[in-house]
């Protein structure tokens, strides 16, 4: 096979990352680069030739990248290499990576392997775990299933979650990140060292994510970065190749985001290990664990850590559905009620319970039934024009096609005076009726880190983005919004209001 000279070999190291000018733009899944704690080969799939590979092979394989480029695996490494090689990728999941155990020139290496467009990535980290530490690790998993029985909320599990964690790891803080609706972030729950500042309840703007960090979180469940200040290692190919980019977003030695180095300097990390939390195909959160000097853990101990994260997401589902039965167990009493008073018909309205009921239902502040060209107010609601004018909005814009419209911010609509009374409100149409519950507002503060309305600034160079500095406490007084409907108050809404409809058209006809 022809061996390259040095002046025909180049790097593919992605320098347009050092230039951006806009964050969702940086392209993070090519950097062309790695972290300087493994080494990285890709080779072809059918030819098994080493394609590309990262500059520091000599340091950690004994073979420099001028031997190893254009050469197939069997003229570098043993025929028991190549043998387990072979026979892993025959076998490969790429949902699930297990490790390979190889030994080369009497070192002994754990190797991720992934498959990757026409190539087999290779990754090789130190195996440096003695069978001591599997053992602690396996009786630290058993710990905490313990603690999973107990647990009563979810955000008490997601406490043990954290604690387990860094027990594990030796991390010096370790967050259960949630994310809205919005992909805004909160430290739900939290374990740090006593020396360091707390930060549950701060709340984190979406663009300290971009949206293409967030798909690559999805791609990549686990993400390490040994050393914040670490030198990327270029990766290299020769100069006749005619694709100069490598995917590396299922790569565990990926280079980082200059952008996001800088942030996790301006916040004074060392080391960070992170690990998705996903829900329904979709990104739930994450587990963010950092450390404030450099901390390299061994890939068992990333596995139990990602074991456990698994556990959370396993529970997550289960802990907001027992949430969500209780809320139900509460409602299904006034629901009873409620029923019961239909049976009375043409004595409905004039039930000395009806409002309380109606108000108890949902957990609102108010209700308002219009029938017969009557309001009937329960409650704290606004006033008849303005509930008026709030109808005709749903009806006009066509928000009564739905089975239910719900929001917390009735500021979300047009201005319509006399809202103050109101934040949140649901809403049903039926063919001769209208109901609506509304909520109060609901003040809060939230307590963000740094001011999320200065996201990036301008470099020095006035040339490329460079992210926030300031992580102070900065307090922002939500108003306007009232406390979100859950599933189970929407539903006894729904049902509700589809029994009502059968009254008011038994009181129709007969009328």
């Amino acid at each position: 096979m022809h061996q390259p000279s040095a002046n025909l070999i180049t790097d593919i190291v992605n320098h347009s990352l050092a230039t951006l000018t806009n964050c969702e733009a940086e392209p993070i899944h090519i950097p062309g680069s790695i972290q300087q704690h493994g080494c990285l080969l890709a080779v072809n799939k059918e030819s098994e030739i080493v394609c590309y590979c990262s500059a520091n092979t000599g340091t950690w394989l004994g073979v420099e990248p001028i031997e190893m480029l254009n050469h197939p695996v069997s003229d570098i490494f043993s025929v028991k290499v190549v043998e387990d090689f072979r026979n892993y990728v025959k076998d490969i999941d790429s949902d699930i990576r297990h490790p390979l155990m190889l030994v080369h020139l009497d070192h002994h290496y754990i190797t991720t392997i992934h498959s990757r467009d026409n190539y087999w990535i290779i990754e090789f980290e130190k195996a440096a775990v003695e069978k001591s530490s599997i053992t602690y690790l396996y009786d630290q998993t058993r710990h905490f299933v313990r603690y999973l029985e107990s647990s009563l909320t979810l955000q008490e599990h997601c406490r043990v979650i954290a604690e387990e964690i860094r027990d594990v790891t030796g991390y010096d803080r370790v967050m259960v990140y949630r994310f809205d609706e919005h992909y805004n972030g909160e430290v739900y729950a939290e374990s740090c060292d006593s020396h360091i500042s707390p930060l549950l309840g701060h709340h984190y703007p979406h663009t300290d994510i971009p949206s293409q960090a967030r798909q690559l979180y999805m791609t990549n469940l686990s993400r390490m970065i040994a050393d914040v200040r670490y030198s990327p290692v270029p990766l290299l190919t020769t100069i006749d190749r005619k694709d100069h980019q490598l995917d590396l977003s299922t790569s565990v030695l990926r280079s980082v985001s200059p952008i996001h180095i800088e942030y996790l300097q301006n916040l004074g990390i060392g080391a960070t290990l992170t690990l998705s939390l996903l829900l329904g195909g979709k990104l739930w959160g994450l587990i963010a664990c950092h450390h404030y000097s450099p901390k390299l853990i061994d890939h068992y101990t990333r596995t139990a850590a990602q074991l456990q994260a698994h556990f959370l997401t396993s529970q997550i589902r289960v802990r907001e559905i027992a949430e969500e039965y209780k809320v139900s167990e509460d409602i299904s009493v006034y629901a009873t009620q409620l029923h019961h008073l239909l049976g009375m018909e043409e004595n409905f309205f004039n039930e000395k319970n009806l409002g309380e009921l109606l108000i108890s239902l949902t957990n609102a502040t108010g209700c308002v039934i219009l029938f017969d060209n009557k309001i009937n107010a329960y409650g704290i609601t606004p006033p008849e024009s303005s509930v008026k004018e709030l109808i005709g909005y749903c009806i006009h814009s066509g928000k009564d096609t739905l089975d239910t419209y719900h929001l917390t911010s009735l500021l979300q609509l047009p201005p319509i005076s006399g809202l103050e009374y109101a934040a949140g409100m649901i809403y049903y149409r039926g063919a001769s009726f209208e109901i609506a519950w509304f909520r109060e507002e609901k003040e809060k503060a939230l307590h963000w880190a740094g001011d999320p309305t200065k996201i990036t600034l301008k470099g020095e160079d006035g040339m490329r983005l460079t992210p926030r500095k300031s992580f102070e406490n900065w307090k922002q007084i939500v108003k306007g919004q009232s406390v979100p409907w859950r599933k189970a108050e929407i539903s006894a809404a729904l049902s509700f209001a589809y029994a009502l409809q059968k009254l008011f058209h038994v009181l129709q006809i007969r009328k």
